[in-house]
């Protein structure tokens, strides 16, 4: 998750100064590398942390060298400029002078330095310093959507990971299936918000659909998590009660999360009925859950299926609804306030 803060500091930074320049690749080319180290580090919060700490400030590092440029170059934009090279160097320092302090205090400056970087654009937002030099938030759909597809790749690897430890019997196997299907689901939920929300969506000043995706990212991690496990204990009576609340954890967020999108971004949502139907989705996979303490693994993962396809149903249904209904009124300019 801490290589997903790295990643999502470049995002945001492209969506308002992409150039596409030399500078700019060379600079994403950077970011990627260091990023690539920090997942290849192991056990990044035991042994390996130091290591970690180290990839993740180069990371950062080419992110306000980035910020520096600009600052050069783009006299009107030194407000954003200062106040992101101001915050996110402070969160860089700390994370600098966390690789010379052991555990637990080298986590602890982690998270004081992962604070400061998640309150510097609010602090600006609520200062107007970035209302003067806005994000371009019409990309930010498809910013974010490349960042959601890779990260729904831990999904699929967490059950091709399960399948290389267990024996291909017939559980396993219909496991495996099924936790597949949930991840398709997910994908299928949320890219078809994203082909629509150019139509429905307003995104104002796009703070409020940049932070959001943080439990959503964070709820597909657990799920992918959640799902390794299921498949590995495929072949007992029932899932462990760490699996199945982990699992159980991980949807209840993403679904939770989704909503929040939903209720930040699209114009003229029936709230009430969106409301109604991600509780109705929530309160079935707590049921799943409760149920798979005496039910077989694939059963459950069968319950689980079964919410992610009844909401694949209705947004469907919702979408194509709306989209012949509701007014575009992103593509016509007029960012709202969030």
């Amino acid at each position: 998750m801490f290589v997903t803060g790295a990643e999502l500091g470049h995002t945001i930074y492209a969506a308002r100064f992409d150039t596409d320049d030399l500078v700019h690749r060379l600079g994403t080319a950077a970011m990627m590398l260091a990023a690539a180290m920090a997942v290849q580090i192991p056990a990044a919060l035991e042994d390996g942390s130091a290591g970690f700490a180290a990839a993740y400030v180069c990371a950062r590092t080419v992110l306000l060298l980035l910020y520096l440029g600009v600052r050069f170059t783009i006299s009107e934009a030194r407000g954003v400029t200062g106040l992101h090279l101001t915050g996110f160097g402070i969160g860089v320092v700390l994370w600098a002078i966390s690789i010379l302090i052991p555990p637990p205090a080298r986590f602890a400056l982690w998270a004081l330095g992962l604070a400061i970087d998640f309150a510097t654009p609010w602090i600006g937002r609520y200062a107007g310093v970035l209302r003067r030099f806005p994000l371009d938030t019409s990309h930010l759909p498809a910013r974010f959507g490349l960042f959601t597809i890779i990260v729904l790749g831990e999904t699929l690897l967490g059950v091709v990971s399960g399948m290389s430890k267990v024996d291909w019997r017939a559980g396993s196997v219909a496991t495996a299936v099924l936790a597949f299907e949930v991840a398709m689901c997910i994908w299928w939920i949320y890219f078809t918000f994203v082909e629509e929300a150019p139509f429905l969506c307003n995104l104002g000043s796009g703070q409020s659909y940049i932070y959001i995706h943080l439990p959503i990212v964070i709820g597909v991690v657990v799920i992918a998590i959640g799902m390794k496990y299921a498949i590995i204990e495929a072949s007992r009576p029932t899932l462990a009660s760490d699996t199945l609340l982990l699992t159980g954890a991980g949807i209840v967020l993403w679904i939770s999360a989704f909503l929040a999108l939903l209720v930040a971004s699209v114009q003229r949502l029936p709230l009430a009925r969106a409301a109604a139907v991600y509780a109705a989705a929530i309160t079935a996979t707590v049921l799943v859950i409760a149920l798979g303490a005496f039910l077989p693994p694939p059963l459950t993962l069968d319950g689980i299926c079964l919410v992610f396809l009844a909401l694949v149903l209705v947004d469907e249904y919702s979408w194509t609804y709306g989209r012949d209904t509701l007014l575009p009124d992103w593509r016509q300019g007029g960012a709202r306030e969030d």
